[in-house]
């Protein structure tokens, strides 16, 4: 389910440089190390072609990620579209909530999700039947990605919402591909809260929801005190089209 080439699980520095060297020998370009725990992609840094692991920071880094009990290697791929699959985990049974797109920055940090009617609504036709054929039906309740994780959520007797991250990338040949889960995160995240609040406040509409600071956007509503200490405010759009 994490497509090829997958991320790797390392629990020492010697297993994260022997795992660097062997990704960098089969695909080359830049890798990243992220946190075994982390928010919205910001628990993780880019390692460029050629950057050793025992440079100041990077070595202070990855020490501080192991002390969490791992850190996770990749290649970073070209991706092509980022997406969450929402679901309630209930007794025994895992209900998927619904889909939203995500915007995410050069580094991977998120930027922004987007609720809509119609998932696949303005998308290239190449992604659109990609997704609707090969990467969606993959969180059908009888797939064998949604019966494992069902198995494995179980386990712990967590109820409540659980978010799975994915995204659409390039191979080397320029092929699409699927990594099926990125992230599976047991919270409320970015996405539930989007579908939401389209719930209840655009019905049939797109609805754009994002955290950040600085200028707002025309016709974006301020979803809390803007005078808010720590300067973050949260943004809604409601568009009649996802790129409005």
């Amino acid at each position: 389910f994490m497509g090829d080439p997958g991320p790797v699980v390392c629990r020492s520095e010697t297993e994260i440089e022997s795992t660097i060297e062997s990704i960098r020998a089969t695909f080359g370009g830049t890798l990243v190390l992220k946190s075994p725990f982390a928010a919205s992609g910001r628990g993780h840094g880019l390692m460029a072609p050629g950057e050793s692991l025992q440079g100041p920071i990077r070595s202070n880094r990855v020490r501080s990620l192991i002390q969490q009990g791992a850190i996770v290697v990749e290649p970073w791929v070209d991706r092509e579209f980022d997406f969450s699959v929402q679901f309630e985990m209930g007794e025994n049974e895992l209900r998927r909530v619904g889909l939203t797109r995500q915007e995410i920055d050069p580094r991977g940090a998120w930027r922004a999700t987007l609720v809509g009617p119609k998932f696949c609504r303005g998308l290239p036709g190449e992604l659109a039947r990609f997704l609707n054929e090969t990467a969606l039906p993959v969180y059908e309740p009888e797939s064998e990605l949604i019966r494992r994780l069902t198995e494995w959520i179980a386990e712990s007797s967590f109820r409540g919402p659980v978010g799975i991250d994915a995204f659409v990338f390039r191979d080397g040949d320029g092929e699409l591909q699927h990594r099926a889960v990125c992230e599976i995160n047991p919270r409320y995240t970015m996405g539930r809260l989007a579908i939401e609040l389209a719930r209840k406040a655009a019905a049939g509409k797109w609805l754009r929801f994002s955290i950040g600071k600085g200028p707002v956007a025309p016709g974006a509503l301020v979803l809390n005190e803007p005078q808010s200490p720590s300067g973050w405010l949260g943004l809604m759009q409601v568009t009649d089209q996802p790129n409005s």
